[in-house]
Order: C-alpha cells, then sequence, then structure tokens
C-alpha cells in the first residue's frame, strides 16, 4: 500500500502526467529546432497525445491553486463527528468519568527526527498537543499512545520519539507507548490488548478530523466504543467557495482527501470497517 501510494498521490501523479507528456513532445521539439517537420501519422498522435496531456495538467494546476476543490474531500471527513465536548458532571466537583484516551500517531516525522536528534512533527502535530492537554486534565485516566512505523524501514517507531519528550515533561510513566502498529487497524487492535476496559467511564479517540471516521469505524468493527476527539481542522466549512491562490496548500489537501477516501474504500472492502463512510451510531 505504501508503494501504491507514492505513485498514486495526486502531486506525485501530476509530476508523472507532466514528465510523460515532455517526453512525448521531446521528439516534436527537436524536429522543430532542427528545421524538420515530423510526416508519420503516429508520430503525429503522439505529439497531441503529449500536448493534450501537458493541457490538462495545466488546467489541474490551476483549479487545485485558485479554488477550494481540494477541501471538497475534507470537509464531510472533518464534519462527520462533532468537536468533542466534555458532557455536564454529576456534580460541580467531579469530572464526568474518562476510562481512557487513545491518541494515534502520525505527527512524528521518523527519518528527520532521527536525522537531527530531535523530534519533529508534521502537520498533524496537534495530536501530540491533545495528547499533553487531555494529560493534565486527566490525571487520573489510563492513557495510550499508538504509533508505529508507516516506513518501509521498520527501525524507529513513531512512539520512541514521543517516548523521549514524555520523558523531558516527566510524564513518561502515564502513558502506555503501543509502538508495533503501521497502521490504523493495528492501532486499533494492538491499543485493545493493552487497555483496561474494566475501567468505568468512556473512551476517548484522538486523531486529526479528516481521519476520524475510519478510525471510529476501525475501533467499533473491533467491538470497542470509542467517543471521538477530533483535531487538526484544515477546512473552512463555512466558505467552502472561497477563491485564493494556495497551490502547496491545495495539493495537501487534495492528497489527504484523495488518500483517506481510498483508505475507507479499502478497509470496507477488506471488511475493517461495517460502513463505508462510518459516522455517529453506525
Amino acid at each position: 500500500s505504501k508503494v501504491f501510494w507514492a505513485f498514486a498521490r495526486p502531486d506525485h501523479l501530476l509530476l508523472l502526467l507532466l514528465t510523460l507528456s515532455v517526453l512525448l513532445l521531446w521528439p516534436a521539439m527537436r524536429a522543430v529546432s532542427a528545421g524538420a517537420v515530423p510526416a508519420s501519422r503516429r508520430a503525429v498522435g503522439r505529439y497531441r497525445l503529449g500536448w493534450h496531456t501537458l493541457r490538462m495538467v495545466l488546467v489541474m494546476l490551476w483549479l487545485i491553486a485558485l479554488t477550494p476543490a481540494s477541501d471538497w474531500l475534507l470537509i464531510p471527513l472533518e464534519t462527520r463527528f462533532p468537536r468533542y465536548t466534555e458532557p455536564a458532571p454529576a456534580s460541580s466537583t467531579q469530572r464526568p468519568q474518562v476510562a481512557g484516551i487513545i491518541v494515534l500517531g502520525g505527527a512524528e516525522q521518523i527519518q528527520r527526527s532521527n536525522s537531527w536528534q530531535s523530534l519533529s512533527l508534521n502537520g498533524e502535530g496537534e495530536r501530540i498537543v491533545a495528547l499533553q492537554t487531555l494529560l493534565r486534565r486527566y490525571p487520573d485516566t489510563q492513557v495510550i499512545f499508538s504509533s508505529g512505523s508507516g516506513e518501509l524501514d521498520q527501525g524507529l517507531r513513531g512512539a520512541d520519539l514521543i517516548a523521549g519528550l514524555l520523558q523531558q515533561s516527566g510524564e513518561q510513566e502515564r502513558v502506555i507507548l503501543e509502538r508495533e502498529a503501521r497502521n490504523t487497524h493495528e492501532n486499533a487492535l494492538f491499543s485493545h490488548k493493552l487497555a483496561d476496559l474494566t475501567r468505568p467511564g468512556q473512551w476517548l479517540l484522538v486523531t486529526s478530523a479528516f481521519h476520524m471516521p475510519r478510525a471510529v469505524g476501525v475501533f467499533e468493527r473491533i467491538g470497542w466504543a470509542v467517543t471521538p476527539y477530533p483535531v487538526g481542522y484544515r477546512t473552512l466549512p463555512d466558505q467552502p467557495f472561497a477563491v485564493g491562490m494556495d497551490l502547496y496548500g491545495g495539493l495537501e489537501n487534495l492528497s489527504m482527501g484523495v488518500h483517506e477516501w481510498i483508505g475507507l474504500l479499502a478497509y470496507w472492502l477488506t471488511d475493517r470497517i461495517s460502513q463505508l463512510f462510518p459516522g455517529t451510531g453506525s
């Protein structure tokens, strides 16, 4: 799946299409520069295909840069579950019971952190912020941080990096580190083995908002009822047609949206989730 996504992600796919168009047009450009005109019908057809591919890539890049079209894939994912609101306590001196908290990794940049010997996070760093916030809010609650490595080289794991962060803050004893999971399905399976499910109260599941539907679906599929705690929103659902100029952000959101919808479809087809688009009460 990692190798497939390396070629299927939209920014890489556009680069491949751009490369293909140049390869198709290259003989024509050399012929024109030499003063020759290609005569064969096959050559002309190849040049036309290259030109049409080049125009298509250019149009797509401008659409991604100028319009929020890439956000339209993420908005349904991010709005599938509401933001977590702590229920009203039974009394003014007692918090609602939280049996445990599961925080899914994916924010750690493993290779960069290893190279610099310093924790480096990507755009999902809100998961780590939520981890630290919830540790303070619920001091007596079991906390599991699940993060192995999505890399083909299974060396340093995401949980190893967070262990250093927790040690610096003196909270290493509070968190159970699960370091074997390579994907969302394994996050649920391996965390389930570590959790004390006899504790009363709800289990909070912390992950990025766009990733929450698949994550909740996986946990529910193995029979573990969780309460979504989405973080790290990337879209503006109240401004779905806002026009700007952001090619980098558009490509990033497009890649995340496509990746997540492909993930939902793959998990549904392999029976890792019960519904194609898990939601409240699914």
